[in-house]
């Protein structure tokens, strides 16, 4: 049965009207999320545990380094996950545009002050390598995120793989405010140049990753068959060597119209 022939027989049977039915509201879901949040608050271990991702994240490692050349080691200074719970206001069935098919879009918002505070410096490698270096404190907060979350379920018609495509529609608004502290001596603090041009690449890397038509796959595990996404298994014989005609299952599965950015 093809996705919307199949859709259509879903909507049939849970007596959904796509175009008439009301928005429903997620209090529950709020409280469920809310007790993961603050487990994760309460939790030293789980912070110091994304704190040291985020620092790898900036840093590299010793084998592979991701920082450019002109900036010093980046120490993180000051970490926060805030206090306030997301608000997920409504849910609803739509038909999305580019293709018809189904999706759950979420209407969202966030008001609180995620924060991480970083020190580093900026190398000057000019007419020679580390000739000078500014020294440089940030810190970010997110104190603002509303909009409407679409997650669509895929089934790609050319091969085998099924997958939930998150994205965040347009007309979202984020709200991040930038702290900033240059200088060895005399320190200049909180230039409005260099908070504007961090909060525009910040949001560009946003809209870039996620912002529709980029999304993240969340591919669906289909134990009962073999062949599917990540999740393939191989087909062995009986003597444990794998066999030639085995079918392998496609890593890239894109419905066409967006484009996909690969949750890490």
């Amino acid at each position: 049965m093809r996705q919307h022939a199949l859709e259509s027989h879903v909507l049939s049977k849970t007596n959904y009207a796509v175009h008439s039915h009301p928005p429903e509201t997620l209090d529950w879901l709020n409280v469920l999320l809310g007790q993961v949040i603050a487990r994760f608050r309460s939790d030293p271990t789980i912070t110091a545990n994304i704190i040291k991702f985020i620092d790898a994240k900036m840093n590299g490692t010793p084998d592979q380094m991701t920082r450019p050349s002109y900036l010093g080691p980046i120490a993180i200074t000051e970490f926060s996950l805030g206090e306030e719970y997301p608000q997920f206001k409504s849910a609803r069935m739509q038909y999305a545009e580019h293709s018809s098919n189904l999706r759950a879009e979420i209407a969202f918002e966030f008001n609180d002050q995620i924060t991480i505070g970083i020190d580093t410096t900026v190398i000057i490698n000019w007419p020679k390598p580390a000739i000078a270096s500014l020294p440089i404190s940030l810190v970010l907060s997110l104190v603002k995120f509303s909009g409407t979350i679409a997650i669509e379920f895929v089934t790609h018609p050319d091969t085998p793989d099924t997958f939930l495509a998150i994205s965040v529609l347009e007309g979202f608004q984020l709200g991040i405010e930038v702290r900033s502290l240059l200088g060895h001596r005399t320190k200049v603090k909180d230039l409005p140049k260099l908070t504007s041009l961090i909060t525009h690449k910040l949001r560009s890397v946003f809209v870039d990753e996620i912002v529709w038509p980029s999304f993240k796959k969340v591919f669906i595990p289909m134990p009962f068959d073999a062949g599917v996404g990540d999740g393939a298994a191989e087909a062995v014989g009986l003597d444990g060597r794998p066999l030639a005609n085995a079918p392998v299952g496609s890593r890239d599965a894109s419905p066409g119209a967006p484009r996909h950015t690969q949750g890490k």
